[in-house]
């Protein structure tokens, strides 16, 4: 990588004024020293991709043409997917793991981080009497691409360069649930919001994680004036919470977090998923292949995948639950039985 004085010398050898190069120099050398690579315009950051300059133009203005665009079945409705096309999905992707993935998330954030998962996001509150969790309304939808281009400005990148990855990181205008860039895109520009509601929540003694939209607070008590200053505060962020997600739980109460039960001492799974998995372990090593053959039910391959993949989750949430970790095993062996290639 090319320092500062040798980007001045190759500035000035292509004909570049000395002043002009001078001003060129210090941009590179402001990118370089946090980690970020030098792009000076959108033509040169076309020669970083190998993709033609074109190309890049089109998914700047022409977006929809390279999503593919579908619904998918949540627990009470359905959700708009945006599925970039592989050559937008290669930009973006790049420009997560160039740029996106050298910025610091909050300490609060605890979705799309690689070093953290739900578990840890759950075990924050255990012990907790009392939990207050909310639910963003439309989460990436509110996120428009003036705030995208906030975070290609503060890393350094030109007003112009900044608007045009904005513009390639988004489509009508805000963030597209399916791109690889969104999610730690929207943890970026979190960052401000979280580090609010963390100051207040210090505050008042309560703990408080974020795991992409959904928001849980909790400590010994949380006052209803507390309450009124977090929704404040998150719509003077420009935010909107979904009323319906709203729960406030006291004593004695049941309490989950990211779906994981935190009521006592530990982290766990929901009886009723662990109560499925030994049903559905137990009748698999009973019928084995007919279970998801055909002969008893539908015709599902993955059946088995599935159904092992479930006891891995249990397993990594409770990982001393020893009838789950025999029961992988039995799975995993079963599978070894039936698809081996003899």
């Amino acid at each position: 990588m090319l320092n500062s004085s040798q980007w001045k010398s190759f500035l000035v050898n292509e004909g570049i004024s000395v002043e002009q190069s001078d001003l060129l120099a210090n941009y590179t050398e402001q990118l370089t020293s946090s980690g970020f690579p030098v792009i000076f315009e959108l033509e040169h950051f076309a020669v970083l991709l190998g993709v033609e300059k074109n190309y890049l133009y089109r998914m700047m203005y022409k977006s929809r043409e390279f999503y593919r665009t579908f619904k998918i079945s949540g627990k009470k409705k359905k959700r708009l997917i945006n599925s970039p096309y592989p050559i937008l999905s290669y930009v973006q992707s790049w420009i997560k793991e160039h740029i996106l993935e050298n910025i610091e998330v909050s300490e609060q954030a605890y979705g799309y981080v690689k070093s953290r998962s739900i578990l840890d996001n759950a075990k924050l509150h255990l012990g907790c009497t009392q939990l207050l969790k909310l639910d963003f309304k439309d989460f990436f939808g509110h996120i428009s691409i003036h705030d995208v281009k906030r975070v290609f400005r503060d890393v350094g990148f030109t007003p112009k360069l900044s608007y045009q990855m904005a513009k390639i990181c988004s489509v009508n205008g805000c963030l597209p649930q399916g791109a690889p860039s969104s999610p730690i895109l929207s943890n970026l520009i979190m960052r401000k919001l979280d580090n609010e509601l963390a100051h207040l929540s210090k505050f008042h003694n309560i703990k408080f994680s974020r795991y992409a939209d959904d928001l849980a607070f909790s400590g010994e008590i949380i006052p209803s004036s507390f309450i009124v200053m977090i929704v404040k505060i998150i719509e003077s962020n420009g935010f909107t919470l979904n009323h319906k997600k709203f729960a406030h739980k006291k004593s004695g109460q049941k309490k989950m977090v990211t779906g994981l039960c935190i009521t006592g001492d530990r982290v766990r799974v929901l009886k009723k998923t662990r109560r499925e998995f030994r049903q559905k372990h137990h009748y698999l090593m009973l019928n084995k292949e007919k279970s998801f053959n055909g002969d008893y039910g539908d015709l599902d391959v993955l059946y088995l995948d599935k159904i092992i993949g479930l006891g891995r989750f249990i397993k990594f949430i409770e990982p001393n639950n020893t009838f789950v970790s025999k029961a992988v095993e039995d799975l995993a062996s079963l599978k070894k039985e039936l698809f081996s290639i003899v």
